[in-house]
């Protein structure tokens, strides 16, 4: 058993901001080369959980039908590729600032059954989409530029042939100058990475480094989708400080670039007794190096609520990855004091 601790340079940052790096086991299994990342979430009692309820996101739901009143897993164990949202808004006491959180290990949890499976175009009641990939990512950058009150739990999981299990981050978004992302990238799922705004400035702590100014989060245009698959967790959240993310990567896919040849779809499902519309990309790459992703997103709000990537490197096992987040909006949130390095 061995315990991977928060690194040196990430206590040395701690000082001017309360910085964590998150605190994971990895539990070696009788396979060779096979571990289990778990990822930690310091446990909340009942009466602390966000009072909110939060729909699933469709991706295993039977077809027109929504569970009603999912509470959100605040420990991040949302099965099979399940997220959402809701107009309610957590309480301030709930909305502990991901700088400060200090993470509690957890013992490993199972994979969940199909959490890396992605439907194939067409099925599952999605249909073509009436939206152009130009309307749908024009939609969703307006959308990330103009959030203001909106709070996410994020699970990152992970299957690859080092490692399995999940890692949870925090999205708090006052508005578009003040915020603070969790996130974990596909090649490192150990270390969770921070972007924050604040005070005119936007800095960034990366899997190794010291915190540092950004002016972009999002990669050039001409590197964007050779880069999306690897780098998504970080650049789908550039929009919040106005860069163009989704409109150039979705026209992209849909245009055929890469390799990919894509679709656009969308669903109409019950939630709540209304009706809530749902919009989906699914892209393929065959050949040497094969993948498969698949975005999902809400198509009221235009936030994303999965995106998975099964990949296989040539001469290589397969790599899964799935993010998925539950959303809450509503309630104004405390802005942040920062001292800034």
């Amino acid at each position: 058993m061995i315990t991977l601790e928060p690194s040196e340079t990430s206590r040395a940052l701690a000082r001017p901001w309360a910085v964590r790096t998150s605190r994971l086991r990895l539990c070696c299994a009788a396979v060779v080369g096979i571990g289990v990342l778990v990822g930690c979430q310091p446990k909340a009692a009942p009466s602390d959980r966000p009072a909110v309820n939060l729909p699933n996101d469709p991706a295993v739901s039977t077809p027109g039908r929504l569970p009603e009143n999912v509470t959100p897993n605040v420990e991040g164990k949302a099965p099979d590729g399940t997220g959402g949202i809701t107009d309610a808004a957590p309480r301030p006491q709930d909305l502990t600032s991901p700088l400060n959180r200090k993470p509690k290990p957890g013992p490993p949890p199972p994979v969940p059954k199909n959490v890396f499976r992605i439907p194939g175009a067409g099925t599952e009641g999605w249909q073509r989409s009436r939206l152009s990939a130009l309307d749908l990512g024009t939609k969703l950058d307006r959308a990330g530029k103009e959030l203001k009150s909106a709070y996410g739990e994020a699970t990152f999981w992970v299957q690859n042939q080092e490692m399995q299990g999940h890692n949870t981050a925090k999205i708090r978004v006052v508005d578009g100058a003040d915020y603070e992302i969790e996130y974990q990238m596909p090649a490192d799922p150990v270390v969770t990475e921070i972007v924050v705004a604040g005070h005119g400035k936007r800095m960034m702590l990366p899997n190794k480094g010291a915190w540092k100014l950004v002016s972009a989060v999002v990669p050039p245009r001409n590197r964007l989708l050779a880069e999306w698959e690897s780098s998504f967790p970080r650049a789908m959240f550039g929009n919040l400080s106005g860069e163009a993310v989704w409109s150039p990567v979705l026209q992209d896919l849909l245009a055929g670039k890469g390799g990919y040849r894509a679709v656009l779809e969308e669903k109409s499902m019950t939630v709540n007794g209304r009706s809530v519309l749902f919009y989906r990309v699914l892209a393929e790459r065959p050949g040497a190096k094969s993948s498969r992703i698949e975005m999902r997103f809400d198509g009221t709000r235009f936030v994303p609520l999965t995106i998975k990537v099964n990949r296989t490197p040539a001469g290589k096992k397969p790599e899964l990855v799935q993010w998925n987040a539950r959303w809450a909006f509503g309630q104004p949130l405390p802005k942040r004091q920062y001292t800034t390095p």
